[in-house]
């Protein structure tokens, strides 16, 4: 993945590094309304070592801090089960097309 300039002025974004070597990373985006989480991202070789974790719990910090009472979330449908895990709930849908074919991303949410 790649971000342009404009993108990174725009949004929080925080790196997680293993050995200052880097292992994930997440970035906010807030629309009118709402807080939301755009992307959280761990390479798949730092799986399973808790950088997950550590990343959305340091999401929710920083959410905390900025003043939102929710956090939103329009998963990966593979990360579904790691946000419930982490205490979201799934509260809606967002149905659309990639390549032909007919995707669902849940939207989910914690209260902070």
């Amino acid at each position: 993945m790649t971000f342009s300039p404009e993108y990174v002025s725009e949004n929080e974004i925080w790196l997680a590094s293993v050995n200052k070597i880097p292992a994930g990373y997440y970035s906010f985006k807030q629309d009118a309304e709402d807080l939301w989480l755009e992307n959280l991202w761990v390479l798949p070789e730092y799986m399973g070592q808790g950088i997950g974790r550590q990343l959305f719990e340091h999401t929710l910090e920083k959410s905390r801090l900025r003043g939102a009472f929710v956090l939103k979330i329009e998963a990966d449908p593979n990360a579904h089960s790691f946000y419930e895990k982490m205490g979201a709930q799934k509260t809606g849908e967002h149905p659309y097309e990639l390549d032909g074919q007919m995707r669902i991303l849940p939207i989910m949410e914690i209260d902070l």
